[in-house]
C-alpha cells in the first residue's frame, strides 16, 4: 500500500475531472516507483595513463557509469560526494588504497597492472589482474560479474 504525503494528497483530491484525477494518480505512483529503481552501477577508473583510462571508458560506457581520475585528490573528492560500486586501478600506493578503503570499506578494488602481483596482496585489493592478460572482452566480463553481484545485494 502506497501512502501519499500530505502535500500530494490535496493535489489529487482537487482534480474534478476523472481523467485528470487518474493522470495525477498515475504520475504520483510513477514517481514513487522511480525512487525504487536501483541506482546505476558506477565504476571508477583511477589511472594515470590517459590513453588506458580512455580505452577503459570506451569499453565500459554502454554498460555503466564510468568516472576516470588520474589524481588522488580528484578521486577522493569524487568519493566524498558520490557512490562508487567498483574501482579499477593500476595504483598500489598504500596510502591511496587505505584512504579509499576507509571511506568505503565494502568497495571492491581491482588492480589491473603491468607489474607482477606481490606475494601478499594489500588487504584492500579484491582482485589483481596482469594487464597483459586483460583485453576488452575480459574487462567487460569482470564488470558484468561485479554488476551481477551488486544486483544480488540489492535484491536481498
Amino acid at each position: 500500500q502506497v501512502s501519499l504525503t500530505p502535500l500530494e494528497t490535496p493535489i489529487i483530491d482537487m482534480a474534478k475531472d476523472p481523467l485528470e484525477r487518474a493522470m495525477l494518480d498515475f504520475c504520483s505512483s510513477a514517481s514513487l516507483l522511480a525512487t525504487a529503481i536501483p541506482p546505476k552501477f558506477s565504476v571508477v577508473i583511477f589511472e594515470d595513463d590517459d590513453l588506458v583510462a580512455k580505452s577503459y571508458r570506451v569499453v565500459l560506457k554502454d554498460l555503466t557509469d564510468v568516472h576516470t581520475f588520474s589524481t588522488e585528490k580528484d578521486l577522493i573528492r569524487f568519493l566524498e560526494r558520490n557512490q562508487a560500486d567498483l574501482i579499477i586501478t593500476d595504483s598500489i600506493i598504500q596510502p591511496i588504497l587505505s584512504t579509499v578503503h576507509r571511506m568505503a570499506p565494502d568497495l571492491p578494488i581491482v588492480v589491473i597492472s603491468a607489474h607482477s602481483a606481490p606475494k601478499q596482496l594489500p588487504s584492500e585489493v579484491s582482485l589483481w589482474i596482469d594487464k597483459a592478460d586483460m583485453d576488452a572482452k575480459q574487462l567487460r566480463q569482470l564488470v558484468k560479474r561485479e554488476m551481477d553481484s551488486f544486483a544480488e545485494t540489492l535484491s536481498d
